[in-house]
């Protein structure tokens, strides 16, 4: 029996038909087999993967973000492992090389801030990040990456978590009296994440002394991204001992635990 788009979330994107609507008069909600194909054979539908759907697999979209802005590396290393295995474990991958994007600086407008009831905040910069928003919402995982700068994360990483503040990001949520808290616009469901970090000169064991980064991708994550993180990577002392081989394998344990984590919450309580 084919799965209902509904259950695909958002993987349907007929050309005659907006995403509101391809959920509320589901094409795929019959009994025969037949008129699916024929219906999937016109292209009237174009869902990624379906031959996992019919099969009754679980499609998993996963969004890397990547704020290095070198193309080799450690940093790049892990991340082409992580990437390497969730593919492998049935994911679709899909790498934003943030570096190589057109992504303006916040300019602190208030257009998000204010606009509450959008589903995903209006920004008055004209940039990639209106088609980066979107593949955010529609994407079940993240793997978040970017080097240790002071402790911090990168510029790109912060120039792009600033962005995603109160565009993915509303501004409905309230600590005791304080109001205006960021709170995540993409309620439809719980996605997950994994973050890896690299460090030039701080040992791992020393991480808590100089890792705000996995905590500043924790944040965006869960404020903006509606996502858990289920593990994190900090590779340190890149600079003088650079990538070790235990940090390429703990990368693919977070690839696996990721998927893990998608696919259960995907196929729903037992």
């Amino acid at each position: 029996m084919p799965v209902c788009v509904a259950d695909v979330r958002d993987k349907c994107h007929g050309p005659l038909r907006s995403e509101d609507e391809a959920r509320e008069s589901c094409l795929i909600c019959r009994d025969d087999t037949v008129f699916f194909l024929m219906i999937l054979s016109l292209g009237v539908l174009k869902i990624p993967k379906m031959h996992q759907l019919i099969e009754g697999g679980v499609f998993m979209n996963i969004v890397v973000i990547n704020a290095n802005p070198r193309k080799e590396g450690s940093l790049s290393t892990l991340v082409k492992e992580i990437s390497r295995n969730v593919a492998e474990n049935g994911a679709t991958v899909e790498e934003l090389k943030l570096a190589d994007l057109n992504i303006g600086y916040c300019k602190f407008c208030m257009t998000c801030y204010k606009d509450t009831e959008a589903p995903i905040g209006r920004c008055a910069t004209n940039d990639d990040m209106k088609w980066i928003l979107s593949k955010l919402k529609a994407a079940d995982g993240f793997i978040m990456a970017t080097q240790v700068s002071s402790g911090h994360a990168n510029a790109i990483f912060k120039t792009f978590s600033e962005r995603c503040a109160y565009t993915a990001g509303s501004s409905k949520g309230k600590i005791l009296w304080m109001k205006g808290i960021p709170v995540t616009r993409f309620t439809d469901r719980r996605r997950f994440a994994v973050t890896l970090a690299t460090a030039g000169t701080i040992p791992t064991w020393l991480r808590i002394l100089c890792d705000t980064a996995t905590s500043e991708m924790k944040e965006t994550a869960k404020h903006a991204l509606n996502a858990k993180v289920v593990g994190t990577l900090y590779a340190g002392e890149i600079t003088f001992k650079g990538l070790k081989e235990s940090d390429k394998i703990k990368a693919r344990k977070l690839g696996e635990k990721l998927v893990a984590e998608i696919r259960k919450a995907q196929s729903g309580p037992k």
